[in-house]
């Protein structure tokens, strides 16, 4: 009888142990949970992010709201994409990154009224693989995304 009883609770501490070692495994290969798309949105609103409905489509474009890396807006260097440990911390990066080059293209365009697709398309995000198969562009496949938060 004890030794039933100790094969037992083996069996469920080695089950335990298997769920520890999951979660751990998890946790280290930056497992995350995926924002809903009211949270991405309501994110890039308190970062006061200029065009935020335009903002949330690239989001939603880029990276489906953050699947890859808590990186909502693919962005890279020249090697690797950039990986964030929350996915709000993209946005953060974003408001920096618009910031920068916003104020360059303004200066450049010599305008305060812009078109944000068009800054999009001078800033970089530019026709690839992924969007030319129906023959659209970048920003063209961003102004057929509905801005649908729920």
């Amino acid at each position: 009888m004890k030794r039933k009883i100790s094969e037992k609770v083996l069996l469920i501490l080695l089950l335990i142990l298997n769920v520890f070692f999951i979660v751990l495994i998890l946790l280290s290969c930056g497992y995350k949970t995926k924002p809903t798309k009211k949270e991405v949105y309501t994110e890039i609103v308190n970062n006061q992010i200029e065009f935020p409905e335009v903002v949330w489509k690239q989001a939603w474009l880029e990276s489906k709201c953050g699947e890859y890396s808590n990186n909502l807006f693919g962005f890279r260097s020249s090697k690797d994409y950039y990986t964030y440990d929350h996915w709000s911390k993209s946005i953060e990066y974003y408001k920096d990154w618009q910031d920068r080059k916003l104020t360059k293209y303004k200066q450049e365009v010599d305008s305060v009224n812009i078109d944000y697709y068009d800054f999009i398309w001078w800033s970089g995000y530019k026709d690839g693989k992924k969007y030319s198969k129906e023959g659209k562009g970048y920003i063209d496949y961003l102004k057929k995304i509905s801005f649908n938060l729920k």
